[in-house]
């Protein structure tokens, strides 16, 4: 018997240029006071554990590099 189960999880998607601009310049803060942790990189994202809030930052880089998205969960 094979069980799945799929669960929602809370989360804030940011695809506005301006929502993105504002998000990234407060992720490069956090960073330089190290605040944020570094969990993986690849071609298309990059994630971002922030302890003090509990939260995961996912950014998603278009194939240029530029980003097109920011999440919080």
């Amino acid at each position: 018997m094979k069980v799945i189960a799929r669960f929602e999880i809370p989360h804030k998607v940011y695809d506005k240029p301006e929502d993105i601009r504002r998000i990234n310049d407060e992720l490069g803060k956090k960073a330089e006071k190290g605040l944020l942790v570094g969990l993986r990189k690849s071609k298309d994202e990059l994630v971002f554990s922030e302890p003090r809030i509990n939260g995961i930052w996912t950014i998603f880089l278009s194939k240029q590099g530029y980003i097109t998205k920011i999440t919080l969960f």
